[in-house]
């Protein structure tokens, strides 16, 4: 949903170009649905999947045929690169990177325009405001990675109070939270609120469209409510807002420690970590710059480790893109050691041989803590 600007930027800049994404199916025809697309094609589809592969010429897609071809899946000097060259009738070829690097401090729209700056493209204008004061506050509150998800007690504790003032309330639940949740929390849920369960793509954005405003984590349908103009609050945990914040025309970001921030969040500052302690068989100790001090078991971190293996990846409704892999160690939990990643993060390499998970600050600062306290007072003590 993030690449939906540099659509929008494309269009202001040639009025007459018709535009056509190349993705997975449902997101292609989501896009054209929400106009920033003439026209999609299936990613998945033989003809584009054999790109990536090695040997033979593969088959040449209709989309091929185009003035501009832009990647989002090529660094420009891998196989894909050297099959669009040969292939494409486009007059010009330009790759960029759809996620930023470690450390990048901007939106991740103005990353992507920088990538593309010979092609001059202006700043994206934001989607029509959607208002409905007559329809449902929606709150979704799952999220693809668990860590991003704010807890869902304080999810119905906002909804009753909404309901207090006279709103009207339903939840969203995707497949990710049907997976997650207890049986026993559903049907609670179910007993106080309106629960949408199982929609498909096109009927979540019908969903929308006839609500007054949409409550959620980071996450795929809080990015899809911004875009299609609802008011939409998005609770933040532990990615970082300044780079990742949807973008749409009545949007605010709210932290998960309750702290309120104006969507542009140019004046957020960082906490960051003035000294990270790891004892190899009990936890991590770390004291933050605001003063604060944070203890986590190795037990608990190894359980929350971020990687797609340790968590799985989902797809904007929430189904499973790849799955969770399971570890057959069974030994106790210990880590071998741990190395700074940038300025941004902490790997931790563990006793199962398991390295990739990389843990942000940002993550580390919202997780649960044994102690969280004033480090100052601490060491008067």
């Amino acid at each position: 949903m993030l690449l939906a600007p540099l659509l929008r930027s494309f269009k202001q800049r040639w009025s007459v170009a018709r535009r056509t994404v190349v993705t997975r199916a449902s997101l292609g025809k989501l896009l054209v649905e929400l106009g920033v697309a003439e026209a999609c094609a299936d990613g998945d589809a033989v003809s584009c999947a054999a790109w990536f592969s090695a040997g033979a010429a593969p088959p040449q897609p209709a989309w091929a045929a185009c003035d501009l071809l832009i990647s989002a899946v090529s660094d420009g000097r891998d196989t894909w690169a050297g099959h669009a060259r040969r292939l494409s009738r486009a007059r010009q070829i330009l790759f960029f990177q759809p996620r930023p690097p470690p450390g990048f401090r901007d939106h991740v729209t103005v990353f992507h325009r920088r990538q593309l700056a010979e092609l001059d493209l202006p700043e994206p204008a934001l989607p029509p405001p959607r208002h409905n004061s007559a329809g449902a506050v929606l709150i979704h509150p799952g999220s693809g990675g668990v860590a991003k998800c704010w807890p869902l007690p304080r999810f119905i504790a906002v909804g009753r109070a909404l309901v207090q003032a006279g709103r009207t309330v339903e939840f969203v639940l995707g497949e990710a939270e049907r997976e997650r949740l207890a049986p026993a929390a559903i049907a609670a849920l179910e007993q106080a609120f309106t629960v949408h369960t199982a929609l498909s793509l096109p009927q979540l954005v019908l969903l929308f469209r006839q609500a007054a405003g949409y409550i959620g984590n980071d996450s795929g349908p809080t990015h899809l409510a911004a875009a299609l103009g609802l008011p939409t609050v998005a609770v933040f945990t532990v990615s970082e807002p300044r780079v990742w914040r949807p973008i749409g025309p009545q949007v605010q970001v709210v932290r998960g420690d309750g702290s309120l921030r104006e969507h542009t969040m140019e004046t957020h500052k960082p906490i960051q970590p003035l000294r990270l302690k790891l004892k190899k068989s009990e936890h991590l100790e770390i004291d933050w710059s605001d003063g604060c001090r944070s203890i986590h078991s190795l037990r608990l971190l190894r359980r929350l480790c971020p990687c797609a293996n340790c968590q799985g990846e989902r797809d904007l409704l929430g189904r499973q893109l790849l799955p969770v892999v399971r570890t057959a160690y069974d030994g106790p939990i210990t880590a071998l050691g741990a190395e700074l990643v940038g300025n941004y993060a902490v790997r931790i390499l563990w006793s199962d041989q398991h390295a990739t998970g990389i843990y942000s600050f940002d993550y580390l600062r919202q997780l649960p803590s044994e102690a969280i306290a004033s480090a100052g007072n601490d060491r008067q003590r």
